[in-house]
C-alpha cells in the first residue's frame, strides 16, 4: 500500500510488483485509496492497476470521495475512473460534501465534472452547503457553481 502513496516513483514501483509478483499481487480497495490520494501520480497507478487488474479493481464510494478530495489530482483521477468504469458511480452526498469541501487548485474542476457528469444524481443538502461555506480557498466559487447549475435557489 505505501507504493500508491509514493509521490515520486509509486508507479514504477507498482509496475515491478505487477512484472514480478502479479500473480501475488491483490488490488484492495485500500491499495485504490491509497492511489487516488496520492497527488502526483494517483492517475497513472490507477490507470496501470485498471489495465492490470481490472478484475481485481472495484470503484467503491470510498474511492470516489479519496479522488473527489485530493487537491491536485482529483480532477484527473475522477475523469479516469469516470471514463472507464462509468457504471460503477453513484454520487452520493458524502461525495459531495468531499468534492465542495477540496481546497486544492482542482478543487472547482471536480465539483464541475461531478455536476457536468453526474448532475442528475447530485441533490444538494444542508450539509453540502456547510461543506462549501466552511472551504476556506474555494467557498464563494463552489456556491456559486453550484446556483449556476440550478442545484440551490438563491
Amino acid at each position: 500500500m505505501a507504493a500508491a502513496g509514493n509521490w515520486q516513483c509509486g508507479e514504477k514501483v507498482f509496475k515491478f510488483l505487477l512484472d514480478q509478483r502479479g500473480e501475488q499481487f491483490t488490488t484492495t480497495e485500500d491499495i485504490i485509496k491509497a492511489a487516488a490520494s496520492n497527488q502526483v501520480q494517483g492517475r497513472d497507478i490507477l490507470e496501470l492497476l485498471l489495465d492490470r487488474r481490472a478484475e481485481q479493481f472495484t470503484i467503491t464510494e470510498d474511492v470516489i470521495k479519496t479522488a473527489a478530495s485530493n487537491p491536485s489530482r482529483g480532477w484527473d483521477i475522477l475523469v479516469l475512473l469516470l471514463d472507464r468504469r462509468e457504471e460503477q458511480f453513484t454520487i452520493t452526498e458524502d461525495i459531495v460534501q468531499a468534492a465542495v469541501g477540496n481546497e486544492g487548485w482542482g478543487g472547482e474542476k471536480v465539483l464541475k465534472l461531478l455536476i457536468d457528469r453526474r448532475g442528475e444524481q447530485i441533490m444538494v443538502t444542508d450539509e453540502i452547503i456547510k461543506a462549501a461555506e466552511g472551504n476556506k480557498s474555494n467557498s464563494k466559487w463552489m456556491l456559486s457553481l453550484l446556483k449556476e447549475r440550478g442545484k440551490i435557489q438563491g
